[in-house]
């Protein structure tokens, strides 16, 4: 006989009701931003050096990273932005993308900057959540609960999750019988 104690255990435990959301983000901050950096890797200008008709300037890019999320004040200064106060001052939960780049003209390389290119919306619990590796007495003493799986985004101080769906294209036909038991 099955024990349904031990299958809800499983089923509900903070592991597993947001693992794959958090799987994909991470897997999505660790190699497919890289990915499309270095697909463009460079942005080719317009712009000709001053007295040389054949030398353009152009953008190479180098290394992406999401760093933590932050808040700016009004009066310019920056701390770290967890969860909870996001919720409370109605604030997106979101971190600075980091770009390296290196601007070239003609056979000159000037020396590499790095520049903040945007803000991206950070999943709570993600790896790049404040709340990360923190044990259950700072998540609480950070305002969160001990057992919040994650999973979701705050965007103007609203919790939000995406939810896939699985549609049936028009005209393909869909057999119940294969998806009942797994064979058709």
């Amino acid at each position: 006989m099955l024990d349904r104690k031990t299958l809800s255990e499983a089923y509900f435990s903070r592991a597993h009701v947001a693992r794959h959301q958090l799987d994909s983000y991470n897997f999505f901050l660790e190699y497919n931003l890289q990915k499309v950096v270095d697909e463009q890797r460079i942005i080719e200008t317009d712009i000709a050096q001053r007295g040389k008709d054949n030398d353009n300037v152009w953008v190479e890019l180098g290394e992406i990273r999401v760093e933590k999320p932050v808040v700016r004040e009004a009066d310019g200064s920056q701390s770290g932005l967890y969860p909870s106060e996001a919720r409370l001052r109605n604030l997106t939960y979101a971190a600075p993308i980091q770009l390296d780049m290196i601007l070239c003209q003609g056979e000159e390389r000037q020396e590499p900057i790095v520049t903040t290119i945007g803000q991206l919306p950070v999943m709570v619990g993600s790896t790049a959540c404040n709340l990360c590796g923190l044990s259950d007495e700072e998540r609480i003493s950070h305002g969160e609960d001990s057992h919040d799986p994650g999973g979701y985004f705050i965007i103007n101080g609203s919790e939000r999750i995406i939810v896939s769906q699985l549609h049936r294209s028009p005209g393909v036909f869909f057999d119940q019988s294969m998806h009942a038991n797994g064979t058709k």
